[in-house]
């Protein structure tokens, strides 16, 4: 039986294969050309920088290059000389770097999802949560609602919705703010309604003003022409006097004093048919 110390290299053995690891590893180029294809590498970084200067390298034959190595190299050659945007074929591959001819629309048609209308059931309950929500102020969440579709029964234990007719929150706030739109274009009619009413009430009382204006003679109140009466008796009436004759013929009085009925009156007679 061979011993232990048999199997054993020689201590003189293993420091001569030590040193003939070394002398390899020392012997490989430590700064290979950082340009695709180039072959070169030096045992210094000033040699390297040398070679990058001047600018040869050295490329492996096309037969030893990786297919990816090619497809660089064929693409930069196109670079280079501003070659159009062409479909790009590599010799003895089936790679090709241009894209197909796809028809027109062709992104959409992955993208585009059916379109699924709301039933009556379905529109009817969406309605009366946005109408509920609108009378508390308290908005319904899309996903809370969404969840009580699904747990909805009625009467007899049975669903009220079917699974085909359960929606998701994006459905439920989609639908909400197409409701809430809805209902500002109609405030915003209702606006403009009560607008175009306010603008015909002042048409009205700027005609109707301006038919007041046209006073005709003579003017009569409690069987007194008032026409062939003096400033001096306008102003000797009393007050309770001038306050009936300015109500009945609507005549505006700025103040409150009794001099301010009378000039009123007395401005509102000199417009009469008679003194023009």
């Amino acid at each position: 039986m061979p011993s232990h110390t048999d199997t054993l290299p020689e201590e003189s053995s293993v420091v001569e294969m030590t040193k003939q690891a070394d002398t390899h590893q020392a012997d490989r180029p430590l700064f290979p050309c950082p340009e695709d294809g180039c072959v070169k590498s030096y045992m210094t970084h000033g040699r390297l920088e040398q070679h990058l200067m001047y600018g040869k390298h050295e490329f492996r034959p096309a037969e030893s290059l990786s297919l990816l190595d090619r497809a660089k190299i064929s693409y930069a050659e196109r670079l280079e000389a501003g070659g159009s945007h062409s479909e790009v074929t590599i010799t003895g591959s089936e790679i090709h770097c241009g894209s197909p001819c796809l028809p027109e629309g062709w992104a959409g048609w992955e993208s585009a999802k059916p379109r699924h209308r709301f039933n009556s059931k379905q529109k009817r309950y969406l309605e009366e949560k946005f109408q509920h929500g609108e009378t508390t102020r308290v908005k319904a969440n899309p996903e809370d609602v969404s969840k009580e579709m699904r747990c909805l029964r009625d009467e007899n234990g049975k669903r009220i919705f079917t699974v085909e007719e359960f929606l998701h929150p994006q459905q439920i706030c989609s639908f909400f703010s197409r409701m809430a739109s809805k209902r500002r274009d109609a405030t915003d009619s209702d606006h403009e309604a009560e607008e175009f009413v306010r603008q015909q009430a002042a048409v009205h009382s700027d005609v109707m003003e301006a038919l007041q204006q046209e006073i005709t003679h003579p003017l009569l109140f409690s069987r007194k022409n008032l026409c062939l009466m003096t400033e001096l008796e306008i102003k000797s009436l009393k007050m309770t006097q001038m306050r009936s004759i300015a109500s009945h013929f609507s005549i505006k009085v700025k103040g409150r004093k009794k001099e301010e009925y009378s000039d009123a009156i007395i401005a509102f007679l000199d417009r009469c048919s008679c003194k023009q």
